[in-house]
C-alpha cells in the first residue's frame, strides 16, 4: 500500500471520529461585507491548527461574549471563539448557516483543516461559521483538563478500565481545580450553551440563520428550536440524537449493534460472503487470539512519525472498529479489514492504531464530563440501561463503564441538572431535514423516530449504508446535495431517492 492512500484512509478514520466528525460549526450572515459585527470582536483565529482558505469565501475570526448564565442577573461572562466565512459570491444568500459541533465537546481544530470543503459542500454561497462552545477548545473558559491527557497517555491504550478509572479520577481533580478559580460547573449545559447561540446569531446576522447539527449537535439544535424558533429559518439534523437518550449509558448496546448489522450485510451479500465467510465467528476467534497472545506493533505518530509500540488486545481491535462505523465511506470497508487483520496483516491495523492515537485532544474532556454531570447523570437509571444480550466480544471488551467514570467525576462539585422539561420531545414547525444511517454505531435511526413526531414541517431521510453523519464532502454525495437543496427551498419536498443507493462493499484493499 502506497502512503499517500494510507494518509487518505487514515484521514478518513479522523474526519468521522468520536462522535464526530462530519459537519460541525456556526455560520452565519452579515447584513454587510465588514469584518465587524455588533456584537463580534474580530482578533486572530487560535484554534491551534491554520484554517484553510475556502473558495469565493473571506475568513475572519474573533469572540463574542455570552453571560455565563443567561438567565440570572448580569454577572460573569464567557467568550465563545468564532471562524466566520464570508460568502464573497455574486449570489451571496443572506441568510447564514450555523453548525453545530458534536461531542459534545468537539474542538473546531479537530476538523480545521477540512473547512473549506465543509464550506463547498453545504455553503458555497453562504456564510458558514465555525466556533467552539462554551467550555470548549479556545472558548474562554476553557474545560479542557490537559492533566487528564497526560495521565492517559501515561497508561496503555489496551488497559480499557484502568484508564476509564484514571479519567474519573483526574476528572475530579479537574473540577476542584476550575472551581477554586471561580468557575460555575452548573453552566456548562445543553440550555445554556442554546442561549450562545442566539447570542451569537444576533451577532452575525441580521437575518434569521439556518443550523445544522451533527451529532450532539443535532441535540443543541433542538434546544434552539425549542427556545429561540423566531431565529430560525431552517434546521439540519444529522445523525440524530434524542432529548431524553442517554447515550453515554447505552454506547455499548448502539456499537454492538451497529457491527453486527454491517457483518449481517457482508453475510446477505453474494460477493462479501464468498469473499469472507463467517466473519462473525472468526471476529470473535480473533477477539480470543488477540486476548491470549497480543500483537506488538510499533505504531508511527501521525504528527511527529516517532513511533510506540501498541499492545494490540480485543479491546484495541473494537476501539479501532468503533471508529471504523462511524465513516459511510469506511463502512464498506470493514469486512476486508477484518479479513486482513485475521489472516495476520498488520498494515490496515496500523493506521486503525493511528486513528485511535489521533483522537486524543479532539474534544475538551472536561466539558464533554460536565455535559453528562448537568444533563445526563440525574437521568441515568439502571432501568433505562439498554445492554447488548450478548455483545460480541470486542465491543465489550472495549468499554470501560463509563457511565459509573462520569458519575464518580460528579461526585462533590455543584452541578445545576436540567430540568425534566428539556428531555421532552421539541415540538416545532421550523422547516427541518433530519438524516439517519441505518449503521450508525452511536446515535442509531431510533432516535430519529423518537423526535420525528413533534417536528411539524420535517422530512426525514434514512441512509440504509449509512453511518454516523451523511454529510461527507465528496463530490455529488447525496447528503450534501439534499442539504443545499433543502437550504435553497425548506418547504419544497426533496427528492431522496439518492439515499436509497447503496454503498458497495469493497472486496480489496487497496
Amino acid at each position: 500500500m502506497n502512503t499517500s492512500k494510507q494518509s487518505r484512509k487514515s484521514t478518513s478514520f479522523q474526519k468521522r471520529h468520536f462522535g464526530v466528525a462530519v459537519a460541525l460549526t456556526v455560520a452565519i450572515a452579515a447584513a454587510s461585507s465588514q469584518s465587524k459585527a455588533a456584537g463580534f470582536t474580530e482578533a486572530p483565529c487560535a484554534f491551534g491548527v491554520e484554517l484553510p482558505a475556502a473558495t469565493d469565501h473571506t475568513l475572519s475570526c474573533g469572540y463574542v461574549d455570552v453571560p455565563a448564565k443567561h438567565r440570572g442577573p448580569a454577572g460573569k461572562t464567557y467568550q465563545l471563539h468564532v471562524a466566520w466565512y464570508k460568502s464573497t459570491s455574486a449570489n451571496r444568500k443572506a441568510d447564514p448557516i450555523i453548525t453545530l459541533n458534536g461531542g459534545p465537546g468537539q474542538k473546531t481544530s479537530s476538523y480545521a483543516p477540512l473547512a473549506n470543503y465543509l464550506v463547498a459542500a453545504i455553503a458555497p454561497e453562504r456564510d458558514l461559521i465555525f466556533f467552539d462552545q462554551r467550555g470548549v477548545g479556545a472558548s474562554k473558559p476553557s474545560l479542557d483538563c490537559p492533566q487528564i491527557l497526560k495521565k492517559l497517555q501515561e497508561i496503555p491504550l489496551e488497559r480499557v478500565k484502568d484508564q476509564t478509572q484514571v479519567m474519573a479520577t483526574e476528572l475530579n481533580n479537574c473540577f476542584t481545580d476550575l472551581e477554586k478559580e471561580g468557575i460555575d460547573l452548573g453552566t456548562f449545559n445543553t440550555v445554556e450553551s442554546a442561549d450562545d447561540v442566539a447570542v451569537l446569531a444576533k451577532a452575525v446576522s441580521a437575518e434569521k440563520v439556518n443550523l445544522y447539527g451533527a451529532s450532539y449537535g443535532s441535540r443543541l439544535a433542538q434546544e434552539v428550536m425549542r427556545r429561540h424558533p423566531e431565529l430560525l429559518r431552517s434546521v439540519v439534523l444529522d445523525a440524530v440524537v434524542t432529548t431524553d437518550a442517554n447515550y453515554i449509558q447505552n454506547r455499548e448496546g448502539t456499537v454492538d449493534a451497529a457491527l453486527r448489522k454491517s457483518l449481517n450485510r457482508c453475510l446477505q451479500d453474494e460477493a462479501c460472503n464468498a469473499a469472507f465467510p463467517n466473519l462473525t465467528e472468526r471476529l470473535e476467534k480473533l477477539a480470543d487470539r488477540l486476548d491470549q497472545n497480543p500483537i506488538k506493533l510499533p505504531v508511527p505518530d501521525l504528527q511527529t512519525g516517532e513511533a510506540q509500540e501498541v499492545t494490540v488486545n480485543a479491546a484495541m481491535l473494537g476501539g479501532g472498529l468503533m471508529l471504523g462505523l462511524y465513516a459511510t465511506q469506511l463502512v464498506p470497508v470493514l469486512p476486508a479489514i477484518i479479513d486482513d487483520i485475521d489472516r495476520g496483516n498488520t498494515q490496515m491495523l496500523t493506521l486503525m492504531l493511528q486513528s485511535l492515537q489521533s483522537a486524543t485532544g479532539m474534544s475538551s474532556i472536561g466539558m464533554q464530563a460536565a455535559f453528562g454531570c448537568n444533563d445526563l447523570i440525574p437521568y441515568a437509571r439502571p432501568e433505562d440501561l439498554q445492554p447488548a444480550e450478548k455483545p460480541l466480544k470486542v465491543v465489550s471488551a472495549s468499554f470501560g463503564d463509563v457511565l459509573t467514570a462520569y458519575a464518580k467525576a460528579c461526585e462533590g462539585h455543584k452541578w445545576s441538572p436540567l430540568s425534566a422539561e428539556t428531555r421532552e420531545v421539541v415540538k416545532s414547525d421550523i422547516p427541518t431535514l433530519m438524516f439517519s444511517g441505518e449503521l450508525d454505531p452511536v446515535t442509531p435511526p431510533q432516535y430519529a423516530q423518537k423526535v420525528l413526531p413533534g417536528l411539524s414541517r420535517a422530512q426525514f431521510v434514512s441512509f440504509p449504508t449509512g453511518a454516523h453523519g451523511e454529510i461527507t464532502m465528496m463530490p455529488g454525495a447525496c447528503a450534501d446535495g439534499l442539504v443545499r437543496a433543502f437550504l435553497d427551498d425548506p418547504a419544497s419536498k426533496l427528492d431522496a431517492a439518492c439515499a436509497a443507493v447503496p454503498h458497495p462493499f469493497q472486496l480489496k484493499l487497496q
